[in-house]
């Protein structure tokens, strides 16, 4: 792994067998001794098209794209079609995921359960504003006991666009309002490990295009249950029931609330929750299963192009005395 910084000093030093260049795809225009070059995204598709088009400008001599789920795959496909007339992305696309590390898990995620917290653990922007002004209301009159403990990254409030500035402007007046509710801030991954086992439930009714969600995989190897929307990514990553739509559709807060209860107050349920959330995680998302997929992927591309290109190669080699 190399950071941006390095990148001037490297690149024409070094030759790699696969280049991985992660979310900055502007540096794969670059000239770089690399006999396969691989985009791995982490991003939405923009709603600009000059900026869609600047992108896929940059992808000449790139040989795989690799989004976090279908939803986000669909996205750019979409995206392009919409520019091009065509699905100009999709040759390129190879679709991967993000994953956990279940040794840190079980490492730090050991406290005693609550059977009263819930966790929030995402942006303000994502969900936080419905969480706190037409859920959590509700979720206290049910049951005054509860407790809500709130955390996520910061990336400094002056660095986000003014209509983002405003929900968490909002975020702050409602926590200050709110009973019952704890903000713990950016925590170490040890520390978040710690506070997620401790909780209940992760409570998240999301509004984001959510493009992995790996929050909930962390939620669901901790066999915490996720209470949250069954639209974006979460259709793939959340392996068993989710509160249908978005909080836009009518209904969605009462759902939630009963999903939520439901977790809270049936035992049997909750568990089973929790075995199928650890049985998924475990399953298909440890790195070491992920990095095996990318590992026989990239034999499968050199071993494609050895059979079809082997004399073009061979002249290659000849010509750089390599």
């Amino acid at each position: 792994y190399r950071d941006l910084s390095e990148w001037s000093t490297m690149m024409m030093a070094r030759e790699w067998d696969v280049l991985i260049v992660s979310r900055f795809y502007q540096y794969l225009v670059l000239p770089t001794r690399a006999r396969l070059r691989w985009y791995w995204m982490h991003d939405m598709p923009a709603g600009d098209h000059r900026f869609m088009q600047t992108m896929l400008g940059s992808f000449f001599q790139t040989d795989q794209v690799m989004p976090l789920s279908q939803f986000h795959q669909d996205a750019y496909i979409k995206g392009y079609r919409e520019i091009a007339g065509i699905p100009a992305i999709a040759p390129l696309c190879w679709q991967t995921t993000n994953g956990v590390d279940l040794e840190m898990l079980r490492k730090y995620g050991t406290s005693a359960r609550n059977p009263k917290r819930l966790i929030y653990a995402s942006r303000p922007e994502r969900g936080l504003l419905t969480l706190l002004a037409d859920i959590w209301p509700r979720l206290l009159k049910e049951d005054s006991g509860l407790e809500l403990v709130i955390c996520g990254y910061n990336v400094g409030v002056e660095r986000l666009p003014p209509e983002v500035q405003q929900i968490h402007a909002v975020a702050n007046d409602l926590l200050r309002r709110s009973k019952n509710v704890r903000v713990l801030g950016s925590l170490t991954k040890a520390k978040y490990y710690e506070v997620l086992s401790s909780c209940a439930a992760m409570a998240y009714p999301c509004i984001f295009p959510e493009i992995n969600f790996i929050n909930g995989l962390e939620s669901q190897g901790l066999g915490v249950p996720v209470i949250t929307s069954d639209d974006f990514a979460l259709k793939e990553t959340i392996s068993y029931e989710k509160v249908p739509g978005t909080p836009a559709n009518i209904g969605y807060h009462a759902a939630f609330i009963e999903q939520t209860l439901k977790v809270l107050r049936e035992p049997l349920y909750a568990r089973k929750l929790m075995r199928a959330g650890r049985e998924w995680v475990t399953t298909h998302y440890q790195w070491k299963q992920i990095a095996e997929s990318w590992e026989t992927r990239m034999r499968e591309m050199f071993e494609a192009r050895v059979k079809t290109h082997g004399r073009q190669i061979c002249e290659g080699l000849l010509y750089d005395s390599d």
